[in-house]
Protein backbone atom coordinates (compact mmCIF):
# COMPACT_ATOMS: atom_id res chain seq x y z
CA UNK A 1 0.00 0.00 0.00
CA UNK A 2 2.89 2.66 0.90
CA UNK A 3 4.69 1.34 -2.22
CA UNK A 4 1.89 2.06 -4.35
CA UNK A 5 1.20 5.87 -2.29
CA UNK A 6 -1.78 4.86 -0.55
CA UNK A 7 -0.41 6.00 2.61
CA UNK A 8 -1.12 9.63 1.60
CA UNK A 9 -5.07 8.56 0.68
CA UNK A 10 -7.83 7.84 3.68
CA UNK A 11 -8.02 4.20 3.69
CA UNK A 12 -10.07 1.78 5.54
CA UNK A 13 -9.03 -1.60 6.07
CA UNK A 14 -12.24 -4.08 7.05
CA UNK A 15 -12.18 -7.58 8.76
CA UNK A 16 -14.72 -9.83 9.66
CA UNK A 17 -12.59 -10.73 13.10
CA UNK A 18 -14.16 -7.88 15.14
CA UNK A 19 -11.88 -9.14 18.15
CA UNK A 20 -8.80 -8.40 16.12
CA UNK A 21 -10.54 -4.55 15.18
CA UNK A 22 -11.70 -3.80 18.76
CA UNK A 23 -8.21 -4.77 19.79
CA UNK A 24 -6.48 -2.71 17.43
CA UNK A 25 -8.79 0.29 17.89
CA UNK A 26 -8.10 0.05 21.83
CA UNK A 27 -5.00 2.05 23.27
CA UNK A 28 -1.72 0.21 23.36
CA UNK A 29 -0.97 -2.41 25.62
CA UNK A 30 2.85 -3.44 26.20
CA UNK A 31 2.10 -6.03 29.32
CA UNK A 32 3.67 -9.30 29.70
CA UNK A 33 -0.06 -10.69 29.96
CA UNK A 34 -1.41 -8.80 26.44
CA UNK A 35 1.27 -10.33 24.47
CA UNK A 36 -0.24 -13.86 25.56
CA UNK A 37 -3.32 -12.95 23.76
CA UNK A 38 -3.76 -14.17 20.33
CA UNK A 39 -2.44 -12.34 17.38
CA UNK A 40 -0.85 -9.75 19.89
CA UNK A 41 2.34 -9.78 17.59
CA UNK A 42 0.52 -8.95 14.99
CA UNK A 43 -1.50 -6.59 16.11
CA UNK A 44 1.31 -4.73 17.73
CA UNK A 45 3.00 -4.89 13.96
CA UNK A 46 0.06 -3.84 12.27
CA UNK A 47 -0.45 -0.77 14.97
CA UNK A 48 3.40 0.53 13.99
CA UNK A 49 3.22 0.34 10.51
CA UNK A 50 -0.45 2.30 10.66
CA UNK A 51 1.20 5.21 12.03
CA UNK A 52 3.00 5.81 8.70
CA UNK A 53 -0.52 6.54 7.18
CA UNK A 54 -2.04 9.83 7.15
CA UNK A 55 -5.97 8.78 7.23
CA UNK A 56 -5.84 4.86 7.85
CA UNK A 57 -9.08 3.28 9.63
CA UNK A 58 -9.87 -0.24 10.81
CA UNK A 59 -13.81 -1.69 10.57
CA UNK A 60 -15.55 -4.56 10.90
CA UNK A 61 -17.71 -6.48 8.22
CA UNK A 62 -20.03 -9.53 9.42
CA UNK A 63 -18.29 -12.79 7.41
CA UNK A 64 -20.11 -15.37 5.58
CA UNK A 65 -22.68 -12.76 4.41
CA UNK A 66 -23.50 -15.08 1.47
CA UNK A 67 -24.96 -18.09 3.78
CA UNK A 68 -27.11 -15.72 4.90
CA UNK A 69 -29.57 -14.95 1.67
CA UNK A 70 -30.08 -15.00 -2.03
CA UNK A 71 -29.09 -11.40 -2.32
CA UNK A 72 -27.30 -10.73 -6.12
CA UNK A 73 -23.52 -10.30 -5.59
CA UNK A 74 -23.91 -6.93 -7.35
CA UNK A 75 -26.25 -5.61 -4.67
CA UNK A 76 -23.78 -6.27 -2.10
CA UNK A 77 -21.81 -3.77 -0.65
CA UNK A 78 -18.21 -3.47 -1.50
CA UNK A 79 -16.44 -4.18 1.59
CA UNK A 80 -19.55 -7.54 1.78
CA UNK A 81 -17.98 -8.27 -1.64
CA UNK A 82 -14.36 -8.22 -0.78
CA UNK A 83 -14.60 -10.77 2.31
CA UNK A 84 -16.52 -12.93 0.49
CA UNK A 85 -14.26 -13.22 -2.10
CA UNK A 86 -11.34 -13.24 0.63
CA UNK A 87 -12.97 -15.81 2.61
CA UNK A 88 -12.94 -18.04 -0.73
CA UNK A 89 -9.49 -17.16 -1.98
CA UNK A 90 -8.23 -18.57 1.94
CA UNK A 91 -10.59 -21.82 1.58
CA UNK A 92 -8.52 -22.61 -1.95
CA UNK A 93 -5.36 -21.75 -0.22
CA UNK A 94 -5.88 -24.59 2.91
CA UNK A 95 -6.90 -26.81 0.77
CA UNK A 96 -3.64 -26.59 -1.23
CA UNK A 97 -1.49 -25.93 1.50
CA UNK A 98 1.74 -27.77 2.29
CA UNK A 99 4.38 -26.93 4.83
CA UNK A 100 6.69 -24.07 4.58
CA UNK A 101 10.44 -24.76 3.45
CA UNK A 102 11.01 -21.86 5.31
CA UNK A 103 10.56 -19.66 8.65
CA UNK A 104 8.83 -16.93 7.36
CA UNK A 105 10.53 -13.51 8.76
CA UNK A 106 9.00 -12.16 11.93
CA UNK A 107 7.07 -8.85 11.03
CA UNK A 108 8.34 -5.65 11.63
CA UNK A 109 7.04 -4.47 15.27
CA UNK A 110 6.15 -7.59 16.51
CA UNK A 111 8.06 -7.81 20.33
CA UNK A 112 8.35 -11.66 20.16
CA UNK A 113 7.48 -14.51 17.65
CA UNK A 114 6.97 -18.09 18.16
CA UNK A 115 8.23 -21.16 15.84
CA UNK A 116 7.55 -24.26 15.73
CA UNK A 117 10.01 -25.41 13.26
CA UNK A 118 9.47 -23.44 10.37
CA UNK A 119 5.42 -22.46 11.01
CA UNK A 120 4.71 -19.07 13.10
CA UNK A 121 2.71 -19.21 15.99
CA UNK A 122 0.52 -15.95 16.30
CA UNK A 123 -2.71 -17.38 18.06
CA UNK A 124 -3.31 -19.77 20.56
CA UNK A 125 0.34 -20.19 22.48
CA UNK A 126 -0.24 -22.42 25.42
CA UNK A 127 -2.50 -25.02 23.22
CA UNK A 128 0.46 -24.74 20.72
CA UNK A 129 3.38 -25.09 23.23
CA UNK A 130 1.17 -28.26 24.45
CA UNK A 131 0.73 -29.95 21.07
CA UNK A 132 4.39 -29.45 20.48
CA UNK A 133 5.62 -31.19 23.55
CA UNK A 134 2.53 -34.22 23.21
CA UNK A 135 1.53 -34.69 19.72
CA UNK A 136 4.63 -36.78 18.53
CA UNK A 137 4.37 -39.60 20.82
CA UNK A 138 0.87 -39.43 20.50
CA UNK A 139 1.12 -39.54 16.56
CA UNK A 140 3.65 -42.53 17.25
CA UNK A 141 1.09 -44.16 18.84
CA UNK A 142 -1.70 -43.46 16.35
CA UNK A 143 0.61 -44.65 13.67
CA UNK A 144 1.12 -47.99 15.56
CA UNK A 145 -2.70 -48.44 17.02
CA UNK A 146 -3.76 -48.06 13.12
CA UNK A 147 -1.60 -49.41 11.33
CA UNK A 148 -1.20 -46.47 9.04
CA UNK A 149 1.79 -44.85 7.83
CA UNK A 150 2.83 -40.87 8.60
CA UNK A 151 1.59 -38.72 5.87
CA UNK A 152 -1.80 -40.82 6.44
CA UNK A 153 -2.11 -39.44 10.26
CA UNK A 154 -1.30 -35.96 9.08
CA UNK A 155 -4.96 -36.14 6.71
CA UNK A 156 -6.60 -36.37 9.57
CA UNK A 157 -8.51 -33.29 11.18
CA UNK A 158 -7.53 -33.64 14.61
CA UNK A 159 -8.14 -30.10 15.18
CA UNK A 160 -11.88 -30.63 14.34
CA UNK A 161 -11.47 -33.93 16.56
CA UNK A 162 -10.67 -31.66 19.54
CA UNK A 163 -13.23 -29.25 18.97
CA UNK A 164 -15.78 -31.91 19.21
CA UNK A 165 -14.35 -33.41 22.15
CA UNK A 166 -13.82 -30.14 23.97
CA UNK A 167 -17.89 -30.12 24.14
CA UNK A 168 -17.92 -33.81 25.88
CA UNK A 169 -18.11 -34.46 29.72
CA UNK A 170 -14.76 -36.07 30.71
CA UNK A 171 -16.51 -39.45 31.18
CA UNK A 172 -17.95 -39.25 27.18
CA UNK A 173 -14.81 -37.72 25.83
CA UNK A 174 -13.15 -41.19 27.30
CA UNK A 175 -15.65 -43.66 25.60
CA UNK A 176 -14.79 -41.59 22.79
CA UNK A 177 -11.65 -42.25 22.19
CA UNK A 178 -12.06 -45.95 23.46
CA UNK A 179 -13.96 -46.37 20.48
CA UNK A 180 -12.03 -44.28 18.09
CA UNK A 181 -8.57 -46.18 19.31
CA UNK A 182 -10.26 -50.17 19.27
CA UNK A 183 -10.47 -50.43 23.10
CA UNK A 184 -14.16 -50.71 23.56
CA UNK A 185 -14.91 -53.49 26.26
CA UNK A 186 -16.86 -55.66 23.81
CA UNK A 187 -16.45 -59.65 23.45
CA UNK A 188 -12.60 -59.72 22.01
CA UNK A 189 -11.77 -57.40 24.70
CA UNK A 190 -13.54 -59.53 27.32
CA UNK A 191 -12.06 -62.92 26.01
CA UNK A 192 -8.34 -61.60 27.38
CA UNK A 193 -10.01 -61.47 30.92
CA UNK A 194 -11.44 -64.89 30.46
CA UNK A 195 -14.91 -64.05 29.65
CA UNK A 196 -17.67 -65.71 26.41
CA UNK A 197 -16.29 -62.95 23.72
CA UNK A 198 -19.76 -63.78 21.49
CA UNK A 199 -22.06 -61.11 20.87
CA UNK A 200 -24.85 -61.13 23.60
CA UNK A 201 -27.64 -59.45 21.47
CA UNK A 202 -26.99 -62.22 18.20
CA UNK A 203 -25.31 -64.97 19.61
CA UNK A 204 -23.94 -65.65 16.77
CA UNK A 205 -20.61 -63.68 16.46
CA UNK A 206 -17.53 -63.00 17.78
CA UNK A 207 -17.94 -59.07 19.12
CA UNK A 208 -15.05 -57.07 17.73
CA UNK A 209 -15.87 -53.23 17.60
CA UNK A 210 -17.19 -53.44 13.66
CA UNK A 211 -19.48 -55.69 15.04
CA UNK A 212 -21.58 -53.03 16.92
CA UNK A 213 -22.80 -51.28 13.57
CA UNK A 214 -23.36 -54.83 12.27
CA UNK A 215 -25.48 -56.69 14.24
CA UNK A 216 -28.66 -58.19 12.92
CA UNK A 217 -29.79 -57.83 15.80
CA UNK A 218 -33.69 -56.12 15.22
CA UNK A 219 -32.69 -53.92 17.87
CA UNK A 220 -29.81 -52.71 17.49
CA UNK A 221 -30.34 -52.27 13.73
CA UNK A 222 -33.22 -49.99 15.08
CA UNK A 223 -30.92 -47.85 16.92
CA UNK A 224 -28.42 -47.29 13.97
CA UNK A 225 -31.22 -46.35 11.76
CA UNK A 226 -32.36 -43.61 14.01
CA UNK A 227 -28.56 -42.58 15.08
CA UNK A 228 -27.95 -42.11 11.26
CA UNK A 229 -30.90 -40.68 11.14
CA UNK A 230 -30.49 -38.31 13.96
CA UNK A 231 -27.16 -37.04 12.20
CA UNK A 232 -28.70 -36.25 9.10
CA UNK A 233 -31.47 -34.14 10.63
CA UNK A 234 -28.78 -32.36 12.80
CA UNK A 235 -26.67 -31.50 9.82
CA UNK A 236 -30.03 -30.63 7.74
CA UNK A 237 -30.32 -27.88 10.95
CA UNK A 238 -26.68 -26.59 10.94
CA UNK A 239 -27.27 -25.79 7.06
CA UNK A 240 -24.81 -28.06 5.85
CA UNK A 241 -25.30 -28.16 2.15
CA UNK A 242 -26.89 -31.78 1.01
CA UNK A 243 -23.48 -32.32 -1.42
CA UNK A 244 -21.70 -32.61 2.03
CA UNK A 245 -24.00 -34.32 4.02
CA UNK A 246 -25.57 -37.33 1.25
CA UNK A 247 -21.77 -38.73 0.76
CA UNK A 248 -21.15 -38.76 4.37
CA UNK A 249 -24.60 -40.57 5.08
CA UNK A 250 -23.84 -42.49 2.28
CA UNK A 251 -20.64 -43.86 3.55
CA UNK A 252 -21.69 -44.93 6.83
CA UNK A 253 -24.63 -46.80 5.53
CA UNK A 254 -22.42 -48.35 3.57
CA UNK A 255 -19.66 -49.47 6.59
CA UNK A 256 -22.58 -50.24 8.56
CA UNK A 257 -24.69 -52.21 5.68
CA UNK A 258 -27.36 -50.24 6.01
CA UNK A 259 -29.72 -49.14 3.06
CA UNK A 260 -29.54 -45.21 2.71
CA UNK A 261 -32.17 -43.76 4.25
CA UNK A 262 -33.43 -41.35 1.44
CA UNK A 263 -31.43 -43.23 -1.62
CA UNK A 264 -28.89 -45.70 -2.91
CA UNK A 265 -25.91 -43.65 -2.75
CA UNK A 266 -22.38 -44.21 -4.98
CA UNK A 267 -19.66 -41.65 -3.90
CA UNK A 268 -18.27 -42.45 -7.33
CA UNK A 269 -21.20 -40.62 -8.89
CA UNK A 270 -20.95 -37.82 -7.62
CA UNK A 271 -20.11 -34.47 -8.98
CA UNK A 272 -18.43 -33.54 -6.27
CA UNK A 273 -14.64 -34.06 -6.18
CA UNK A 274 -13.77 -32.03 -3.10
CA UNK A 275 -15.75 -35.21 -1.35
CA UNK A 276 -14.78 -37.84 -3.51
CA UNK A 277 -11.63 -37.19 -2.60
CA UNK A 278 -12.26 -36.77 1.02
CA UNK A 279 -13.45 -40.17 1.42
CA UNK A 280 -11.02 -41.71 -0.46
CA UNK A 281 -8.80 -40.06 2.36
CA UNK A 282 -10.88 -41.39 5.03
CA UNK A 283 -10.43 -44.61 3.78
CA UNK A 284 -6.82 -44.84 3.67
CA UNK A 285 -6.86 -43.31 7.46
CA UNK A 286 -8.73 -46.46 7.75
CA UNK A 287 -11.07 -48.96 7.04
CA UNK A 288 -13.53 -47.88 9.72
CA UNK A 289 -12.45 -44.23 9.71
CA UNK A 290 -15.85 -42.69 9.35
CA UNK A 291 -17.19 -44.93 12.09
CA UNK A 292 -14.43 -43.70 15.01
CA UNK A 293 -14.98 -40.57 14.13
CA UNK A 294 -11.70 -39.83 11.93
CA UNK A 295 -12.41 -37.02 9.75
CA UNK A 296 -9.33 -35.75 7.31
CA UNK A 297 -8.72 -32.48 6.66
CA UNK A 298 -10.37 -30.76 3.73
CA UNK A 299 -14.33 -31.79 5.07
CA UNK A 300 -14.12 -28.20 6.78
CA UNK A 301 -13.22 -26.65 3.82
CA UNK A 302 -15.81 -28.32 1.35
CA UNK A 303 -19.09 -26.41 3.13
CA UNK A 304 -19.50 -23.30 0.52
Amino acid sequence: MKKNGLHTKTVTIYCDGKSCIDAINKSQNDSLTALEKSESDIIKAIRKMAKEFDNLSFAWVKGHQDDDDGTPEKDRPLEVRMNIACDLAAKECMRKCTEPTKRARPLEGAVATLYFGKNMATTNMKEQIQYAIQVPNMKKYIRSRLKCKEHIVEEVNWAAIGRAKGRQTLHLSIRTSKMMYGWLNVGVQKKYMGQDDTCPCCGNAKEKQIHLYRCPNKAMRETLRSSIAEAKSKMVKDRIPSKIYDPLIGEICRMTQIDHPDRGYDDENTTENIIRETLKKQRSISKEAILRGFFPQGLDHSTK
